[in-house]
């Protein structure tokens, strides 16, 4: 898009014409999925102010229509590309538990069919770490610089053809460029505890700043990894031997 849109928020509010921006963002929105890119598109961020200004303002509101609480003043709200809600977490649940959850399928009486074996361990093995884990390390690789598959197939505990899963880095508004990150006293002293020498200042040469946060986002990359193996591929729990807990503090 161009800089009609640094505009947009203002022209709304004095009912001037923004087509010229709604095009773009179609013709955006249009080539975004030919390019495949491993990470969700950055389409622009919301600007609150007039929600917190007014004073008939009812969190309820937000609540129902979003089902998430208001945001804290002085928050940015940044819009992304829609993904669908298959997700990583939603998928590295064990395969017992999976199969649980699924809708039961009727036959042509309305009779409920059983549900199809379990593909083999072997079978899935391969995509999780073939598909799942390869493209999840591709992803943050290209960071660092198909046939389609339907949303709800991919986390499928059925799921096992590599060709026709696509993987995608979302969530930016938890990053920050690096420039800014060397004045960050937390990234700092994460630094240090990782055994660089003198930690990393603003003054440290960029190279060695961009490698420690590549360092970061493959140490966080590897916990993913780990959440995903030890419940994708696990063994049915038993009272003897139930899940052990796979929430990020442990």
């Amino acid at each position: 898009m161009d800089t009609s849109g640094t505009s947009r928020y203002v022209d709304s509010l004095t009912i001037t014409p923004t087509k010229q921006d709604d095009d773009n963002l179609l013709n955006l929105l249009a080539m975004l999925p030919k390019q495949k890119a491993p990470f969700t598109a950055l389409l622009g961020e919301m600007n609150l102010n007039d929600y917190y200004d007014d004073p008939n303002m009812d969190p309820n509101e937000l609540y129902e229509a979003l089902g998430v609480t208001p945001p804290s003043p002085g928050s940015t709200w940044l819009v992304f590309d829609y993904h669908g809600l298959a997700t990583a977490s939603s998928y590295a649940v064990p395969m017992s538990i999976q199969e649980s959850k699924l809708p039961p399928k009727r036959g042509v009486f309305g009779n409920i069919v059983p549900p199809p074996p379990s593909p083999p361990c072997k079978e899935r093995a391969r995509y999780m770490v073939q598909g799942i884990l390869k493209q999840m390390l591709t992803a943050v690789a290209r960071m660092k610089l198909a046939v389609g598959q339907d949303k709800r197939e991919a986390v499928s505990p059925y799921a096992g053809v590599v060709e026709r899963l696509r993987v995608v880095l979302c969530d930016w508004g938890f990053s920050e460029r690096l420039k800014d990150s060397v004045n960050d006293e937390e990234f700092r002293q994460r630094a240090k505890s990782f055994g660089i020498p003198n930690g990393i200042d603003s003054k440290t040469n960029q190279d060695v700043a961009m490698k420690f946060s590549k360092v970061e986002d493959l140490h966080a990359l590897g916990f993913v990894f780990l959440a995903l193996l030890f419940t994708t591929l696990a063994e049915p729990a038993t009272l003897l031997a139930p899940m052990p807990p796979t929430d990020d503090d442990t």
